[in-house]
């Protein structure tokens, strides 16, 4: 089926031919084309009108397809690859190179943000209904993110200052990434940059995060950008800031020595740009940066008051909340302010639970009684193991000589008090193994004296934060979490497991599904903790979940 198509500036319709006129139309006459109906035959059509309802979703435009006809918007029509464009009798995508460039300075009323067309290097000049060029070839296409560059272009005006420039460029250049890393790839809408463009890096930063110092009166500043972040509901990691490592601590140097500015040079033709909307945040935080100790401490832990203030201050400047109740005040205050700060995962860790920084002291707990086990490798049955980890030195030693003679003798197994024990050179080189193990603590007795650091005499600093050793302290915030399938142990694991390590299985999947961030997986050594937690990640990695959290495997003592 060939779609007919037409497009006004408001949108793009597609519609189904009309049944040819006369004696001979009426003598072939079946029923109609449906659109929401389409035959076997029109695959190709059908998986089309998929990937247009697919998009319409993903860009939130508005589309409607009724039985004769499509009407969808030019952001849609830009968004369809070749395959879908074609199927639906949309215009090729264009074969004229995009020139784009920069005149004037920023700040200057000559600024200017320019996209030329070419052709064989000769200038054209087509006119643009949208998605559409109208050129001397006829009627040809333009991908989404051309179209983004050129309603930029086209649009801004300069005049409004050095922010509006720098937010402009930044936003131009971050449009042009496409063309520029799909260059090469397609002969059609190719794209063409001056020396100044093709090598400007160019980061739009509008939100920011809070990152404490080592002390506990002091923080650095992550930038974010929400092209990146906006998608993940929580946990943002630092790991996803606009700056690598190296450009990050260039831009906190900066920031603390020359406050908040447009834009941060960070290197040659890489620049952090500070979108205007979100200036006012960073400037509260450049601000507290220099204010005192005590400021600073009340400020880390809970910064949006400053900033929902500061927010309000140039919302009103602007004019942008006038004539609005008070109810509607505040709507657009948090509208605005709310997502300028970033609550990193590491930013609520620290909010959350965290009280100071002090020097480390091991803490005294008396929780646990230890079986007095070291190691014993899984060849020994728990209760088989048990026994052998409570035999004094004496009884150990004799019990290596009994498996010696037994091997020796072809015996199969010996005796040790009422527990059999498996004659074999495994077990024998286990107990040997306990006996050194034994001999190595005898090195360093128990009464040694031991300094524990002081404040004082110095040490190593750690966060001090709330516990529930003695009483409960600190509630961690979770989210109870859904799997796509019940779990199970996954088939991949080809060892079986043990009963007890199918129960470990088990509680791992319930902390996980109750939301906990992490599971600590302690036993004796040789029970097979590994297997274990192998077998929660590859059934986790089936389900296709993001694992986070620290996964601690630990023998007793």
């Amino acid at each position: 089926m060939i779609l007919n198509f037409s497009y006004t500036p408001d949108g793009i319709v597609l519609t189904v031919p009309s049944r040819r006129a006369g004696l001979l139309g009426r003598l072939r006459a079946s029923k109609p084309a449906d659109l929401t109906h389409l035959p076997p035959e029109e695959r190709r059509l059908a998986l089309a009108l998929a990937d247009l309802r697919a998009l319409a979703d993903e860009h939130g435009e508005a589309m409607q397809i009724d039985a004769q006809e499509i009407r969808c918007s030019h952001r849609l029509a830009a968004a369809l690859d070749a395959e879908a464009a074609s199927a639906l009798a949309l215009p090729p995508l264009t074969d004229m190179v995009l020139r784009t460039d920069v005149d004037g300075i920023v700040g200057d009323a000559g600024f200017r943000l320019r996209a030329d067309w070419f052709r064989a290097g000769h200038r054209k000049t087509p006119r643009r209904v949208g998605a559409i060029l109208e050129t001397d070839r006829g009627a040809q296409r333009i991908p989404l993110w051309m179209m983004d560059a050129l309603d930029l272009a086209e649009g801004y005006r300069a005049g409004r200052g050095d922010a509006a420039d720098w937010e402009a460029l930044a936003r131009f250049r971050r449009c042009l990434d496409p063309g520029v890393t799909g260059a090469g790839s397609d002969r059609a809408a190719r794209l063409s940059m001056t020396d100044f463009l093709s090598g400007l890096e160019v980061s739009l930063a509008d939100r920011f995060s809070i990152a404490p110092c080592a002390s506990d009166d002091d923080f650095e500043v992550v930038p974010f950008s929400g092209h990146r972040i906006d998608e993940i509901a929580s946990d943002v990691p630092e790991s996803l800031s606009e700056l690598g490592p190296a450009e990050l601590q260039d831009f906190q140097r900066k920031l603390r020595s020359r406050g908040a500015l447009h834009a941060f040079r960070l290197k040659s033709g890489k620049y952090l740009v500070i979108d205007r909307a979100a200036a006012p945040a960073l400037e509260v935080m450049a601000a507290m940066q220099r204010a005192s100790a005590e400021e600073r401490r009340a400020f880390m832990r809970n910064p949006r008051p400053r900033i929902t203030t500061a927010v309000e201050a140039a919302l009103d400047a602007r004019g942008e909340i006038d004539g609005l109740d008070d109810a509607g005040r505040e709507e657009s205050i948090e509208r605005a302010s709310g997502p300028m700060l970033v609550e990193t995962a590491e930013y609520e860790a620290f909010s959350a639970r965290v009280t100071g920084v002090g020097v480390y002291s091991k803490p005294q707990l008396d929780l646990l009684e230890g079986s007095g086990t070291t190691w014993l490798p899984e060849i020994f049955s728990v209760e088989v193991a048990r026994h052998v980890g409570g035999l004094s030195d004496e009884r150990l030693k004799t019990l290596a000589e009994d498996i010696s003679k037994a091997i020796e003798n072809d015996a199969s197994s010996v005796w040790s008090g009422d527990v059999m024990i498996a004659a074999n050179p495994q077990t024998l080189q286990a107990v040997k193994s306990q006996i050194a193990l034994r001999r190595a603590q005898l090195d360093e007795p128990d009464d040694a004296p031991r300094t524990e650091p002081s404040p004082e005499v110095g040490g190593p600093l750690a966060l001090e934060t709330a516990d529930n050793f003695d009483t409960l302290q600190w509630h961690p915030k979770i989210t109870p979490r859904v799997a796509a399938i019940p779990p199970r142990v996954p088939r991949g694991i080809v060892t079986p497991l043990k009963d007890h390590q199918t129960d470990s299985f088990d509680g791992q999947c319930r902390a996980w599904s109750a939301g906990l961030p992490g599971i600590l997986n302690a036993d004796e050594q040789g029970l097979g903790k590994t297997l274990q937690t192998i077998a929660f990640l590859h059934e986790t990695g089936l389900l296709h979940i993001s694992v986070r959290g620290i996964h601690l495997e630990t023998p007793e003592g």
